[in-house]
């Protein structure tokens, strides 16, 4: 099994309209895009692999060092570019049909739990936060703190609109 062809999509996900200008205040403008990789190999097998932010410079030589290579290879290597290893880790794991945690040890869950997730803001603003989630049936909420926020004013604050909810 070689890699014969590395293709990448850079897109532009929509935020929620409620949010959309907090995370991109707070993670900054190429927080918005990702970048989807798809690794193809001479015996038809594609790994994906998705990385925050556009390319960047030097991808190019990599993608072009690991062309004509085994995935096999790439496994753990120290130097392999982190946007490029789910993709490599996905071939691997197709290749021998097994899933993809496989390679990193035992199962350990049989189900994965999804939260909603937001940035520092106001107190009143991640109230609203809660409630965004609580409609859309999330039970979890992981936000990120700010030192410029007070995260007891914003933990007050999301709690008592959860007694509303």
């Amino acid at each position: 099994m070689k890699i014969t062809d590395i293709e990448t999509h850079v897109i532009c996900p929509s935020f929620q309209a409620w949010n959309s200008e907090a995370l991109t205040r707070y993670q900054g403008p190429e927080f918005r895009y990702r970048t989807v990789f798809v690794v193809r190999t001479d015996n038809g097998l594609e790994g994906l692999g998705e990385h925050v932010g556009k390319l960047w410079d030097g991808i190019d030589a990599w993608m072009e060092q690991l062309r004509g290579t085994n995935p096999c290879d790439w496994l753990a290597h120290p130097s392999l570019p982190i946007a490029l290893a789910p993709a490599i880790y996905d071939l691997v794991g197709k290749y021998n049909d097994v899933p993809a945690y496989k390679l990193f040890g035992p199962k350990v869950r049989s189900r994965v739990p999804m939260a909603a997730w937001t940035v520092s803001q106001t107190p009143e603003k991640m109230a609203e936060e809660v409630e965004h989630a609580a409609a859309a049936g999330y039970t979890w909420l992981k936000f990120h703190t700010f030192h410029c926020h007070n995260v007891a004013a914003q933990t007050e604050a999301m709690q008592n609109k959860l007694e509303k909810v």
